[in-house]
């Protein structure tokens, strides 16, 4: 499996503009539901741990 617990993540769409995080923005995966959907906990401006997670799946995601 390519993405493992803990791993560090950047978004490549806009697609969760709503939800307050955009393309580009990191994270780090904290559970691993399936191969291909996560919950990540995303990373504010300072690359310090914000209160913005949730479940992405493996297509809108990649490796940093």
């Amino acid at each position: 499996m390519k993405y493992k617990m803990y791993s560090k993540i950047r978004l490549t769409t806009d697609r969760y503009k709503d939800n307050g995080v955009g393309k580009g923005t990191c994270g780090i995966i904290m559970n691993i539901y399936d191969e291909t959907s996560f919950e990540v906990h995303f990373l504010d401006n300072k690359g310090e741990t914000s209160n913005i997670y949730f479940a992405v799946t493996e297509k809108d995601i990649e490796l940093v």
